[in-house]
Order: C-alpha cells, then sequence, then structure tokens
C-alpha cells in the first residue's frame, strides 16, 4: 500500500473565548412576544428559537397565536385556488415577511450567526420552522447595509443552523417540483405510520428540499389518524437530542483551541 504524506501547519491560537449577544428587546420586535432564557453558563453558542402549535382549536389569547395570522379562512378552507394549502398562502404573506424581520435584528444587531440560530416548532409552530428553512435557503435575509462588512457576511448567509418539526409538515411541498438541495439540518417527527401514501409524500418532500444526507425522518407512536401530540417520554426524545448532538455548536470551541495551541499539538491539514 502506498504511503501518505499529510501537510501539516500549527492551528494559530484563537483570539477571544465565548461571545455574548444583547438580550432581544420587545420594542424591537414587534408584533413577537417571547419569554427569553439567557445561557447558564454565560456560553452562548446557540439560539433556539421555540414556535408552538395552536392547539385543537384557534381560540388562543394573543401572544400565543402572534406568530400566525389567526383568519377563518385559515381553518375553513383546506386548499386555495392553486391547489395549495390556504394556511400556507397566510404564512407566505404574514409570518415569513416577519420573521425576516426578525432574523435580520437577531443576525444584524444582536450578531447571532444564522448558523447558531436552530428552530424547533410543533405543530403548526413544525410548518413556520420548515418554510422558514426551505425560504432562507432560496432568498436568505435579502438586502442589507454594505457598510459594514462583518455585518454584511452575517446577513448573506442562507443555512440555519437546523430545523425541527414536530408534527408540523412541509406545506410548500406540492410547489417543488425540482430538487432545492437546501442545507439547513432538518428533523421531522411524525405519528403517522411510514407505510402510509400520505407519510411517503411527506418524506419526499422534504428529501428533495432539504439535503437528504442531513434530513432525518423519524415515525413515533400513534393512537390513530390525526395524531399530532407533542414527543412523549424520553424514548421520543433521544432522536431530538441524537439530531440536536450533531448540529449544536459548542460553546468552549474557542477557549478549547486556544489552550490546545499554546501547546503546540494542534494542526490542521493543508493542500
Amino acid at each position: 500500500m502506498a504511503s501518505t504524506s499529510l501537510n501539516l501547519r500549527p492551528v494559530a491560537s484563537a483570539g477571544s473565548t465565548a461571545v455574548t449577544h444583547p438580550v432581544p428587546q420587545p420594542s424591537c420586535i414587534e408584533p413577537w412576544k417571547f419569554q427569553y432564557a439567557g445561557s447558564k453558563d454565560g456560553k452562548e453558542a446557540n439560539l433556539l428559537v421555540m414556535l408552538h402549535g395552536l392547539g385543537a382549536l384557534p381560540l388562543m389569547d394573543n401572544p400565543s397565536f402572534s406568530w400566525h395570522p389567526i383568519s377563518a379562512d385559515d381553518f375553513l378552507l383546506e386548499t386555495a385556488d392553486d391547489g395549495l394549502p390556504t394556511s400556507l398562502q397566510r404564512l407566505t404573506t404574514h409570518t415569513l415577511p416577519l420573521l425576516v424581520k426578525l432574523f435580520r435584528y437577531l443576525v444584524a444587531d444582536l450578531e447571532w450567526d444564522l448558523e447558531r440560530i436552530h428552530l424547533f416548532g410543533w405543530g403548526q409552530g413544525g410548518s413556520v420552522a420548515l418554510e422558514m428553512a426551505r425560504y432562507l435557503g432560496l432568498n436568505g435575509l435579502g438586502e442589507t447595509n454594505r457598510n459594514q462588512s462583518k455585518q454584511s457576511t452575517r446577513l448573506d448567509a442562507k443555512r440555519l443552523g437546523s430545523a425541527t418539526s414536530i408534527c408540523g409538515p412541509l406545506l410548500s411541498g406540492l410547489s417543488v417540483n425540482q430538487t432545492l438541495n437546501i442545507s439547513t439540518p432538518v428533523f421531522y417527527f411524525s405519528r403517522i405510520a411510514t407505510t402510509t401514501t400520505e407519510s411517503k409524500t411527506q418524506k419526499s418532500f422534504l428529501q428533495r428540499t432539504f439535503k437528504p444526507e442531513t434530513t432525518t425522518f423519524i415515525a413515533g407512536r400513534s393512537t390513530g389518524r390525526g395524531d399530532a401530540r407533542m414527543l412523549q417520554g424520553a424514548d421520543e426524545w433521544a432522536p431530538v437530542m441524537k439530531f440536536w448532538s450533531g448540529v449544536l455548536k459548542r460553546g468552549d470551541e474557542q477557549e478549547w483551541m486556544k489552550q490546545a495551541s499554546k501547546g503546540g499539538d494542534v494542526y490542521e491539514v493543508v493542500p
């Protein structure tokens, strides 16, 4: 067997340690209502945005539905004239523009990298998470202020850290007629049996929209059609935790590199 030589060079000492970010201000992200919990150890490596479902009936008080436009059409009509879900039209015209505005604030003002922002949604909130990941993968965050190069680089990104949906389908799947290969890692949990046409179709939608190799599709226990319960017990949470272990950034990466490189025993493989 022919020997292989590697070209190595010592890794330069990293600069600062853990990065901190300002706390989101309610006045800056209206009409969104939120509760914010900072990292207990002060190492703010990831930002998890959680979107809950609407429940069995659309009769919840604000701020429960601040991310979703409540209207009779959303629930009384299943499809629009173009054959797509009516709720997708509402999300496209109402919710996604508000989310884009929120993300611009998180990225430009609070200095979060898009790849460190993760979405987790249940039910309708899960659909919003998937649709936002799809939108960003195709469009990014739009026009930005080019006077600040670091800010511009952040705003040019199109990949989220991840998007997790619990029983919330990708509503735009019917409009996907080509492979998009969006790079955001996706975790999808469904209570629909994998042998059904509905499950196979949703899996196909996801794998045509996002990269199949970074898309995880799990089917959990079901009590019958229409079962869209939140995760139940450690066995159903375990796959999510495993998925997150592969996509969440470590808060001490820079400090580890800084300490290790002082001893000269960390090397980078170069061409």
